[in-house]
């Protein structure tokens, strides 16, 4: 039975090294992907604009994702190199954006070039809009059949974990058959003292682990009784052993791995602001929790943090896809509120699959911060004088389509940003008691006028004091604040 639970666990490592470069080139083809498809929209804006506008500067944009598309294009062949079905699919997207260039994009810019902005319109209505419909089906076929064979990939891994799983569970059975046998052997040949060891035992048969097995009687029954002890210790710590391996195998498998790095990169701070985070990753799952800050090309400074509905794989996929949109969006526009406008138009339909976000701009050099709040917990303001909860300006994101309003709050020298994930509210203690938002707002008014480091760290206390045992879902917590001038 060793040898067959070592063959299998062989087995398992080895397809768990064929996964791994398969998801190697999987999730950056995805990327490569996106991007590809990124850079098509983006010619597709500057060539609406010029049209639109009859302003040359909109060529820009249109140049730029000419440029970003045929560098995403080489990066997703060199991925897919080895795979002829998505080669050919890939060449039938290139194909379909080739038509779309020369029968609609350039016949466009040429009449605006020529003074014949009528003519321009007509081809975005007759063959543009139908050229550029032709070369979204076929980038959607490339996607979905990159998503199915990273399904693929999981599902094998995981049939060939259950496979060492019941191999265990096999292994556990047969040491309680033996058990059973010499607990027979001993009722038989042993007096009257063994009785009580035989019921000690049986209640240990039965799963009530807990209870410790001693005896009092001849020295053969007192070895018995410490031997029954130490099995009884042995099996406990099997046990534990047996839920660390299996939330290990659900936590470590490549993917998941791959997706929790991805979203949990280490985030580069600007100069210009104070930073500190805590995160708590849940108990043998892959949560879609995660937030990131980057400044901007106009010296600006992006902020998000998000919570994806679900957990799993299938959930931090759909994490990273809104990662990289957020990004995306803030980028090309001022307000939050109209960035995720945008960034629910890229989504399409996302069935079930729902997110709360906050998304805000800081403007350091004006001491203020534009946000928009897609239905996440409401975010703490922390100023020397009070407290400020900044609340949703509009539904979650998710398969409806809704519209998020713009705000503007102050920054102050001596203003902490507070925003968290509802699995920091939600953590329960031992008694089954939640942690809840007025204890928060309890703690982050006490620090009030204190570091973003010192709010962070009051905050952990505060959850240690509280008991929180196992967490149900990622808690993620970040503070931030201007950084105070020199001197």
């Amino acid at each position: 039975m060793a040898l067959l639970i070592g063959l299998s666990a062989s087995i398992v490592l080895a397809l768990r090294d064929t996964v791994d470069h398969e998801r190697g080139v999987l999730i950056p083809a995805i990327q490569a992907l996106s991007r590809f498809e990124e850079g098509v929209r983006e010619q597709q804006r500057g060539e609406r604009g010029y049209v639109i506008t009859n302003d040359r500067s909109f060529l820009e944009p249109f140049e730029a994702g000419t440029k970003s598309a045929a560098l995403a294009e080489v990066e997703l062949r060199r991925y897919l190199a080895d795979d002829p079905a998505l080669l050919r699919a890939l060449d039938e997207a290139a194909n379909a954006h080739d038509r779309w260039i020369h029968d609609a994009a350039e016949v466009e810019i040429a009449a605006m070039d020529r003074g014949e902005p009528d003519q321009a319109a007509t081809t975005v209505l007759d063959v543009g809009r139908d050229r550029f419909e032709s070369f979204q089906a076929e980038v959607d076929d490339v996607d979905e059949i990159l998503t199915r064979e990273t399904a693929v990939v999981e599902a094998r891994l995981m049939v060939e974990e259950m496979r060492l799983l019941r191999l265990l569970i096999g292994a556990a059975v047969s040491a309680m058959v033996i058990l059973g046998l010499v607990l027979l052997a001993l009722e038989r040949w042993v007096i009257a003292p063994v009785d009580r060891l035989k019921d000690a035992v049986r209640r240990v048969a039965e799963g009530h682990l807990d209870e410790s097995v001693s005896a009092v009687g001849p020295r053969e029954v007192v070895v018995l009784a410490d031997d029954v002890e130490a099995m009884r210790m042995r099996i406990l710590t099997e046990l534990d052993e047996m839920r660390r391996a299996n939330e290990a195998l659900a936590q470590q498998a490549p993917l998941v791995v791959g997706l929790r790095d991805v979203l949990r990169a280490v985030v580069q701070v600007p100069p210009t602001l104070r930073l500190d985070s805590l995160f708590l990753p849940a108990e043998g799952v892959l949560a879609g929790d995660w937030f990131d800050i980057w400044t901007l090309d106009d010296g600006r400074v992006g902020m998000v943090v998000a919570d994806i509905s679900g957990h799993g794989a299938d959930a931090g996929l759909f994490a990273l896809r809104l990662k990289d949109l957020l990004v995306s969006a803030v980028g090309i526009f001022s307000q939050p509120g109209e960035a995720l406008g945008w960034v629910a138009d890229r989504l399409g339909d996302t069935g079930e699959r729902f997110a709360t976000i906050f998304l805000t701009i800081l403007e350091v050099d004006r001491s203020r911060m534009l946000y928009a709040n897609a239905g996440h917990p409401a975010v703490l303001l922390a100023q020397p004088e009070t407290i400020l909860s900044l609340l949703p300006t509009g539904p979650l994101l998710g398969p409806l389509r809704a519209r998020w309003e713009t705000r503007m709050a102050r920054l102050h020298p001596d203003t902490v940003l507070v925003a968290y994930t509802d699995g920091l509210i939600e953590a329960r203690s031992a008694a089954g008691e939640e942690f809840g938002s007025a204890r928060l707002f309890e703690v982050v008014t006490r620090m009030r006028g204190r570091s973003p480091e010192e709010v962070i760290a009051a905050c952990r206390r505060e959850l240690d004091d509280f008991g929180a045992g196992r967490f149900q879902d990622d808690v993620t917590l970040v503070a931030v604040a201007l950084t105070p001038p020199p001197g």
